[in-house]
């Protein structure tokens, strides 16, 4: 059961598919598990911890706090992490303010938190990579229970140090200079899967505009 607070008037043709998935749908929630919105202007909104995703009914404005959202929020692993020889398995990584603050695992639970701790640095992502589930990879339907192969297999994150030669120009930069726009530094690189055969990913570019990137887990263009 999912609760959905509706910021603005919907369909009720469209909140009948909600219901019909077994969700409470209602104007009136103090902690949802989502928002339902139209025009709403959610840029100065406090957001509760529990909520776990923002949809707009229909073309909207620019009422989404984009950039706050992506630092907040949790995400789940579409496969479990071999690390070290310990596996972890169901597990979530909760972010506040890009920082990740919880993690939580059915199996292997010590060892995230581990993960995470090892310094400051360890707490924030350095990698965010697309791949679409027609990666051979992924397609011969293998767990490999090594990360170096399975990262290929799917989308996925990384907690720890980022990537200097992602950045345009980065031999001609200080370590200080890439840290300043936003390189993660840290003493270890942990990468995690996201992806799933029904992921769907936007982007958004400097105007505002929403653009598919990812639809059913592959490329929107």
């Amino acid at each position: 059961m999912f609760n959905i607070k509706t910021m603005n008037a919907i369909a009720e043709k469209g909140l009948d598919e909600l219901k019909a998935e077994k969700c409470a749908v209602s104007p009136e929630m103090s902690a949802p598990d989502a928002l339902l919105i139209r025009s709403a202007k959610l840029h100065d909104a406090v957001f509760n911890k529990e909520l776990l995703c923002i949809g707009r009914a229909g073309i909207g404005v620019d009422n989404i706090p984009i950039e706050r959202c992506t630092a907040e929020g949790i995400v789940y692993a579409t496969k479990p992490l071999s690390y070290q020889g310990q596996l972890i398995e169901n597990f979530s990584v909760r972010f506040e303010k890009g920082r990740a603050v919880e993690v939580k695992a059915e199996k292997g639970q010590d060892v995230l938190e581990q993960i995470i701790s090892m310094d400051e640095g360890c707490h924030y992502l350095g990698e965010c990579a697309l791949v679409p589930k027609e990666s051979p990879i992924h397609q011969s339907g293998l767990l490999f229970y090594n990360t170096l192969f399975d990262e290929n297999a799917a989308c996925h994150l990384a907690l720890g140090f980022g990537f200097d030669e992602c950045v345009k120009g980065f031999e001609n930069m200080t370590k200080e200079e890439l840290y300043e726009i936003g390189v993660n530094d840290a003493g270890n690189h942990t990468d995690f899967m996201i992806g799933s055969d029904d992921l769907s990913i936007d982007g958004v570019d400097e105007h505002g505009n929403v653009h598919p990137i990812f639809r059913n887990g592959t490329w929107a263009f």
